[in-house]
């Protein structure tokens, strides 16, 4: 996984108007457009909105490519983004912005390498976390039970819950390093 810093011109259809701070969170492709839970801060006030189906063609460019965004700090003139992808999807957003000099890669870095050992789950914790993601484990409500599954993995409850804890514990820590 590779996470880039990307600092892009403000566009001039951007939600941002005024002298706020907007952080701009959890941005998604809807049907029409992009989806997203703007922060804004105020010197007095805070606000949260949430914006449906915006035409951002800048958001949507990442997307298509395959990018997770992960933030996007709009500032005065510029929009500073924080994306994750991985390198075919790095690869392919490089092409599309190839020539283009409004794209600038302020940061990148590989992430999740071997030797981060605080993050990286074991096999036996990912094929645990997999299987109860496939079987429905965290679904509201649940497919199986933590009987079933453990029965299921040829292990006692006690020993899936502490697999399951782990692993998520890692997979959190990632992901709330990512956003922070």
């Amino acid at each position: 996984m590779i996470k880039l810093k990307m600092e892009t011109e403000k566009p001039r259809y951007c939600i941002a108007k005024d002298n706020g701070i907007y952080i701009v969170k959890h941005i998604v492709r809807g049907k029409k457009g992009i989806r997203a839970l703007v922060d804004i801060k105020y010197p007095s006030k805070r606000s949260v909105i949430v914006v449906d189906e915006h035409p951002c063609p800048l958001a949507a460019k990442f997307l298509d490519s395959g990018c997770i965004i992960l933030s996007a700090k709009v500032f005065e003139k510029k929009v500073v983004w924080d994306i994750l992808c991985g390198k075919d999807a790095f690869l392919k957003l490089m092409d599309e912005i190839n020539d283009d000099k409004s794209y600038r890669i302020i940061e990148k870095k590989n992430f999740l390498k071997k030797d981060d050992v605080e993050y990286n789950i074991t096999y036996s914790e990912y094929v645990t976390l997999k299987k109860a993601l496939d079987m429905g484990f965290f679904e509201c409500p649940k497919k199986i039970t933590l009987e079933e599954l453990a029965k299921e993995l040829g292990v006692s409850k006690s020993t899936l819950s502490n697999c399951i804890r782990r692993g998520l514990k890692k997979v959190l820590m990632q992901y709330f390093d990512m956003v922070d």
